[in-house]
């Protein structure tokens, strides 16, 4: 009965039961040193990533005052006063301010000379100061930098990266082009903006190699009480980091910004998830190659 049943001897089933057994952990194998290689692959891209500038030696702190009870004209003066006192500092090399305005989701339109155009990816929308271009060593392109004359009252100006201006003009050049926004002014639902410049393309998140960026002037922007202090060091980025602590608690002992890091240290924290994963499948291949052996 058991031989009709199992269609041969019950020594041959339980051949060809350990041999399906050994297929599996082979495919399982296989299938997870894939997986080790592929993130392997991935961060050595990451390491070999070139994110359009030196990150080495330059520094970056993010600093937020509203927890602290700052008000928008208190914490502009405080930025001011700091970015005038690391200025003239040995050790630093040039300094800047920067902040994030958002961003539009992948898919949204953004008028473009008065036509609604759609954009593949996210559109990351960063205000800046007339020196950050110049402290994170990045050339203009095509057109002009941001000057001291780019204040609230004079005509509203953008500059963007590469791979936005390609789009933007559809392969043509996009200085010239105008941007329409929603603006934060009761009195003006909108704002015209016009493209004076293009830098290259700014690679600081290893997921995006061809950021679409606009760049507002940071004076022609509403005021708020974060930013994010930017450094290039003359020599070390560390003397640097501490230059900037030091003054920014003669300012206010109270203030304690977020870890002042390279560029590079803050990319290479964005690996972490290559790093994990190509630990954990590696070693789960390795104990899936031993036990196929045995």
């Amino acid at each position: 009965v058991l031989r009709a049943r199992s269609g041969g001897t019950p020594k041959l089933s339980r051949r060809r039961t350990r041999a399906a057994l050994v297929v599996t952990q082979v495919a399982a194998t296989l299938v997870l040193l894939a997986g080790a290689g592929l993130f392997g692959r991935s961060l050595i891209a990451a390491l070999q990533l070139n994110p359009g500038f030196d990150p080495r030696m330059v520094v970056t702190a993010p600093i937020s005052l509203r927890p602290l009870g700052y008000e928008t004209p208190r914490a502009t003066a405080f930025f001011d006063q700091l970015r005038e006192r690391l200025t003239p500092n040995p050790a630093i090399q040039s300094v800047a301010l920067m902040r994030s305005q958002g961003g539009m989701t992948p898919g949204g339109q953004i008028p473009i000379d008065g036509e609604p155009r759609q954009f593949p990816s996210l559109v990351s929308y960063v205000a800046v100061d007339d020196r950050y271009f110049k402290t994170i060593g990045m050339p203009i392109l095509r057109g002009r930098d941001f000057t001291s004359d780019d204040i609230a009252s004079s005509p509203l100006v953008v500059i963007v990266s590469e791979s936005f201006g390609r789009m933007l003009a559809k392969g043509g050049d996009p200085i010239g082009h105008r941007i329409t926004e929603t603006s934060r002014r009761v009195d003006q639902p909108f704002a015209v903006v016009e493209v004076v410049g293009v830098v290259p393309d700014v690679v600081t998140d290893v997921a995006v190699l061809e950021p679409l960026v606009i760049y507002y002037s940071f004076a022609q922007r509403s005021p708020s009480t974060s930013a994010t202090l930017v450094m290039r060091a003359a020599s070390d980025p560390g003397v640097a980091a501490g230059e900037a602590r030091s003054v920014i608690r003669q300012l206010d002992p109270a203030v304690t910004p977020a870890p002042m890091l390279t560029m590079q240290e803050r990319i290479g924290q964005q690996m972490g998830p290559q790093r994990f994963g190509a630990l954990v499948l590696g070693m789960l291949g390795t104990i899936a190659v031993l036990l196929t052996i045995l």
